[in-house]
């Protein structure tokens, strides 16, 4: 109910200021079409591995997007799940590892299937022994490779291990952060403003409402992009309207998580700015061939 009392608040302010209409924007080319590839690429390699990270860049994914816990002894690491049960060998909360522990884990010991094997059914990375990657290791493995990190809790701490690995390795102008907690989104803009930060839930709402009243001039929010499922709660946010309006404030749209060939031709043709996927390989494909035509 809060986000219909917010969005009720937000309809009723914007129509006490003038209305303008705002000229439709120019299709992107397949040559500004981004490819982010969601843990590495998890339906072509085991989830937030190094084994599929490599792939993805070998592919020629454009950004790597991850998600970080912070373990017992408070290292940022990356993985989805607050649980190490999924994609591991082990059971219980990743913050009840620590890095050494964590370590010995296999991360590829359920891919594909993820804690459901089935009978016959290959696990063709378990031999490798895929271990947990910090969110340092994957500054110092992919060191020129644009990254979006997801911190996946409000723990303060989480938030300052980042930011100081930030400071360290001067990542500020290739990583994007994002969050579903908006006091932590909240103070990293306030406490490092040159940030490039995701939307939270709160800032789609409010400037999906505007854009639909063309007044998406008085979005007041300093972020970068929207990371946005093509549907959210029966509305479509996959529209040309909300991509023109995104972009005419200066602001990238990527969506989520799209794994299917004919959404992503569909997402190519309306003029997205990236695309966010478990299969960077069949993207990469799909791309390529739009650029040979």
């Amino acid at each position: 109910m809060k986000w219909l009392w917010r969005i009720a608040l937000v309809v009723f302010a914007s129509y006490g200021v003038v209305f303008w209409l705002i000229p439709p924007q120019s299709k992107a080319s397949f040559h500004h079409i981004e490819l982010i590839a969601h843990q590495g690429g998890n339906l072509e390699k085991p989830d937030a591995t190094a084994l599929a990270f490599d792939h993805a860049v070998a592919v020629g994914a454009d950004i790597l997007e991850m998600d970080v816990h912070l373990s017992k002894d408070g290292v940022p690491v990356v993985i989805h799940d607050a649980l190490v049960d999924r994609t591991s060998n082990g059971q219980g909360a990743v913050a009840d590892y620590t890095v050494a522990e964590l370590k010995t884990l296999n991360f590829a010991h359920w891919w594909p299937n993820h804690q459901t094997p089935r009978a016959n059914e290959p696990t063709p990375y378990r031999a490798q022994g895929a271990q947990i990657l910090t969110l340092e290791e994957v500054f110092l493995r992919y060191p020129g490779k644009r990254l979006s990190v997801e911190l996946k809790t409000p723990d303060p701490a989480l938030r300052s291990e980042v930011v100081a690995l930030l400071d360290e390795y001067n990542r500020w102008g290739s990583v994007i952060l994002g969050s579903f907690h908006q006091t932590t989104i909240d103070v990293i803009r306030r406490e490092h403003p040159g940030a490039y930060t995701y939307a939270s839930e709160e800032d789609v709402i409010v400037f999906y409402v505007l854009s639909l009243l063309r007044l998406e001039g008085l979005f007041w929010r300093d972020i970068s992009a929207f990371a946005v499922p093509t549907e959210a709660a029966g509305i479509n946010l996959a529209s040309k309207r909300f991509i023109d309006a995104a972009r005419k404030r200066g602001i990238a749209v990527h969506y989520w998580t799209i794994n299917d060939e004919a959404t992503m031709r569909q997402l190519i043709d309306m003029g997205v700015d990236s695309i966010i996927t478990d299969r960077p390989q069949l993207l990469r494909n799909i791309i390529d061939e739009g650029l040979q035509l």
